[in-house]
């Protein structure tokens, strides 16, 4: 039985693709007899410290509001706090840490006798980060080039400090290993998988399909996905 820990920006009752695999990866852990904790950011006054969801245990940290002295600093102070946070809870001390953010892992970086992590990155984090500053307001896209360097430095902070980066493909492994000039035999590639059991060929709904106007026999393929 090992202590897994996940260090996330939101967990539940926040809904997301990350806040569903983080969901599933703990339900696998617990029934492999492990016990995942996650760690999260407390966005709303009115959600507890501490609780637990189909026994897995949450403990959610202060939100750490920015004085408007530190705007300019944002990354790096949020960073900075939620390491002292980690450090005076004596939490992530044994076990293993999985980190989903380069806030989290540059944090605990910083925290002395940490347990080894794994770093999760989605993608090169500004490279995600600055398409959506590209649709925000004037003000938004001004922060994003203010905090852009930070946040690279934070993220490589968590990339070199960690035991092991695990990505979902090998693209993003290649982008990774280029943009911050690590070795690529220290990310791993662990491709997404299905419950193929509950995702099955049927058999096809004709009248679906004429409903559609899509010609009878004919092979049909949906996809589904988010940019």
């Amino acid at each position: 039985s090992m202590r897994v820990w996940f260090l996330s920006h939101t967990f539940l009752p926040a809904r997301g693709g990350i806040e569903n695999y983080l969901a599933e990866a703990s339900r696998r852990l617990l029934a492999l007899g492990h016990r995942p904790t996650i760690i999260c950011r407390r966005h709303l006054p009115s959600l507890p410290e501490r609780e637990e969801r189909e026994g897995v245990e949450i403990i959610r940290h202060p939100d750490f509001p920015i004085p408007r002295r530190a705007l300019a600093f944002k990354p790096r102070y949020f960073a900075a706090r939620l390491s002292r946070w980690l450090a005076d809870s004596g939490l992530v001390r044994e076990g293993l840490a999985v980190c989903r953010f380069p806030h989290y892992g540059a944090a605990l970086a910083s925290v002395p006798g940490a347990a080894p992590s794994v770093y999760l990155p989605a993608s090169v984090h500004t490279a995600l980060a600055s398409i959506g500053a590209r649709s925000g307001s004037l003000k938004e896209r001004l922060f994003f080039r203010l905090w852009r360097r930070q946040v690279r430095g934070l993220e490589e902070t968590a990339l070199r400090s960690s035991a092991r980066v695990s990505v979902f493909s090998r693209m993003m492994a290649d982008s990774l290993a280029g943009e911050y000039g690590i070795g690529r035999e220290r990310i791993e590639v662990n491709p997404p998988g299905v419950d193929a059991e509950r995702f099955s060929p049927g058999g096809k709904d004709e009248a679906l399909a004429r409903s559609l106007g899509l010609p009878p026999g004919r092979p049909v393929v949906l996809a589904l996905g988010r940019l």
